[in-house]
């Protein structure tokens, strides 16, 4: 019995997992930052400097599409804050997967 994948399942699998060590990655630089408040800013490291797709990290954070959208969105609009962006712009530089 051999046992295979439905066609784009591979890449599906490949997905989640890029964008959950993605995240991981992300999770751990934004913990040690100072961004202050409730900010999604992992969520947004890992879709905009990782390029990890929304749906994969919807299949890793276990939130649908249009949360994270509305998450990364928020840090987009965070961005106009001067610290915020000088912020993000360093954890942008700091985010290497390994």
């Amino acid at each position: 019995m051999s046992l295979t994948l439905a066609r784009g399942a591979h890449r599906r699998i490949a997905a989640t997992h890029f964008a959950s060590r993605a995240l991981e990655h992300c999770r751990a630089l934004v913990a040690r930052a100072d961004i202050g408040g409730r900010c999604s800013a992992d969520v947004y490291l890992a879709h905009c400097v990782c390029g990890c797709s929304l749906h994969a990290l919807a299949r890793v954070t276990r939130r649908d599409r249009k949360s994270l959208r509305r998450s990364v969105a928020l840090v987009e609009d965070r961005r106009d804050d001067r610290r915020i962006d000088d912020v993000l712009d360093s954890l942008s530089q700091q985010v290497v997967i390994q």
